[in-house]
């Protein structure tokens, strides 16, 4: 893995925020940060701490590892998934998690 700077961690982060067309705001109401911190961190120019930046994942819904990894393809596929489970209703979001539960319990049998 390269090493990244505070620039490039930050620029990452804008750059997950594109791809969703997501603001600063709906990043802080999705991690639960505080916009105030998120705001600071970019306009300080600061790198966030780990734990931090696990919330971001967490909130991104993308783990860690997929936050420093550039495999556009393979990313470009999970944001594609994100961004169309967030379109359905709720009835439908829990059809789909009894669907992919049924599923990883067939790769145990």
């Amino acid at each position: 893995m390269e090493d990244f700077t505070t620039n490039d961690v930050l620029l990452r982060i804008e750059e997950l925020l594109k791809i969703r067309h997501w603001t600063h705001y709906r990043l802080s109401k999705e991690s639960g940060i505080p916009y105030s911190s998120i705001s600071n961190m970019f306009k300080r120019n600061t790198v966030p701490s780990v734990p931090t930046l696990m919330k971001i994942c967490n909130g991104l819904n993308i783990r860690m590892s997929d936050f420093f990894r550039y495999e556009e393809k393979v990313f470009s596929e999970t944001i594609t998934l994100a961004k169309n489970i967030e379109e359905l209703d709720e009835y439908k979001k829990n059809l789909l998690m009894t669907y992919i539960n049924c599923l990883k319990q067939s790769d145990k049998i």
